[in-house]
This record gives structure tokens, C-alpha cells and sequence, in this order.
């Protein structure tokens, strides 16, 4: 080979390599956003499921509280017709 063949493939070959890094480069931050979208959907995905267990225990609380005001109002109820009987 001759120094002029070689001074004509050395900026192609100096391009490449540049170009070789920058699509690794690139590549590597693609990766790393991938990774961080799929950190940030499972905890999306974790505070549902948090919220969920809040609804489920809040539904719970008030299945609790209207058994306690049936119970209640049917007291009354008994009450009044009590009353009412005896007037």
C-alpha cells in the first residue's frame, strides 16, 4: 500500500469509527431510557395498586358504617312503632 492510498483511506476509515461510536453511544442511552421508562411504569403500576387497596379498604369502612346505621335506624324504627302503639 502507498502513503497515498493510505492518506486516502484514513479520514473514510476515522469516519467510521466516529460514526461506529456514536451509534453505540446512542445506542447505550437508548438502553438506559428504556430501563428508566420501565422503572417509572412499575412504580406507576405500584401506587395503583396502593390506591386500589385504599379504595378496597375504604369501601370496607363504609360497608361497616352502613350495617351500624341500618342497625340503628331499625332501632329507631321499633322505637317509634313502640311509641305509636302505645298512643
Amino acid at each position: 500500500m502507498s502513503g497515498a492510498m493510505l492518506q486516502a483511506y484514513i479520514p473514510s476509515v476515522a469516519t467510521m469509527i466516529v460514526i461506529a461510536m456514536g451509534f453505540l453511544f446512542n445506542n447505550s442511552r437508548l438502553t438506559d431510557l428504556g430501563t428508566n421508562l420501565n422503572r417509572r411504569i412499575d412504580d406507576v403500576v405500584t401506587r395503583m395498586d396502593r390506591i386500589e387497596n385504599r379504595i378496597d379498604r375504604t369501601e370496607a369502612q363504609y360497608g361497616r358504617l352502613e350495617s351500624v346505621l341500618i342497625g340503628k335506624l331499625d332501632e329507631i324504627e321499633a322505637r317509634l312503632h313502640r311509641l305509636e302503639d302505645r298512643g
